[in-house]
């Protein structure tokens, strides 16, 4: 599964649609302020909440991307990470150590 910045809108009725991490943040931000009207009353500030969101999910999204380490290693005990035929492989004869990238 990749990570995506992503955006979130406000249709003139209050409506927020979009997705990524945009849109995650202003499902969680929303209901902890209060005093947000619902509906179209609503929308001026559910529209600052989303554009909280649409800076910050891509630059967050972004940053990670950049400089997160990913690495796995596996131990001369770690038998059964895969299988061939239906029995478990046997594990490496000397420890492994796979670096990975966050996408």
């Amino acid at each position: 599964m990749s990570m995506t910045g992503g955006a979130v809108t406000i249709d003139g009725s209050g409506n927020a649609s979009g997705g990524g991490l945009a849109r995650a943040m202003y499902d969680a931000l929303l209901p902890t302020i209060a005093g947000v009207p619902s509906g179209a009353a609503g929308v001026a500030a559910k529209t600052q909440i989303a554009s909280l969101g649409n800076a910050l999910g891509p630059a967050i999204v972004a940053y990670i991307q950049a400089n997160a380490a990913v690495t796995v290693n596996i131990s001369t005990s770690a038998s059964g990470l895969q299988r061939v035929g239906g029995v478990d492989t046997e594990a490496p004869g000397a420890a492994k150590t796979l670096p990975g990238t966050v996408g």
